[in-house]
Order: C-alpha cells, then structure tokens, then sequence
C-alpha cells in the first residue's frame, strides 16, 4: 500500500494531478486507487458510484500517468466507506508516477491510497 495523500480537493470538471511519493507498480493481479469521501458526499447504494446530497450521481474518473502511459481505472469496488478505482490483472509490470482525478463537481476526498497485491 501507499499512501497517495491526506486530502485532494477537486474543483468541479478540472483535473487534479498529484505525485506519487514511489512508483505505483502494477505486476500484480489486483491494484487500486482507493479514497474516502467527505460529506455531502456519499456513495451510492444503487447503482455503484459518488452521489451529492440529494442522491444526483457525480461523475468521478481516475487514471495513473507514467512514462508517456496513462491508463483510465474504472470503478471496481468499495472498501468500508473508501471507494476504489481499479483493474485486476491488466497493464502488468508498468509503473506509474501520478494519479490524476476528475469530478463533474467540486468535492473533496481524503484518505488516498494506492493498493496492490505486490505491495
């Protein structure tokens, strides 16, 4: 695991790229970027994703940039309140630099952290 950040604030529809403290490495089968969601703010029961306070979906999307490669993660789980973006075994033995994230609102997220199995 490594962690990526305390807090990302997002301004809405604007990308927000923050640098990877040690290469995110991705020989694993299983590897994510997972983060906490900080009020009003939720993750949606049905379907899965980000949802403001009256329950409209918030466009979220994540992806790790290395060495000229950047690959879109999509939505692949949640963790007890985290949700993580992620692929299983796909893109193997890449490492990548940076996390970029992408919100149609302005929100913030705390908690950031890369998870792999090879970590």
């Amino acid at each position: 695991m490594v962690h990526l950040a305390s807090s990302v604030a997002i301004p809405a529809e604007q990308w927000v790229e923050i640098t990877a403290p040690e290469p995110l490495r991705t020989a694993s089968y299983h590897h994510d970027v997972c983060f906490g969601v900080a009020i009003p703010y939720r993750l949606a029961d049905q379907p899965m994703g980000i949802v403001d306070r009256s329950g409209d979906p918030v466009a979220f999307k994540v992806e790790v940039v290395g060495d000229g490669v950047w690959v879109a993660l999509p939505l692949l789980s949640y963790s007890d309140d985290d949700v993580c973006f992620g692929t299983t075994d796909e893109h193997a033995a890449q490492a990548f630099t940076h996390v970029r994230f992408y919100a149609s609102a302005s929100m913030t997220i705390d908690h950031v952290l890369w998870r792999s199995t090879d970590k």
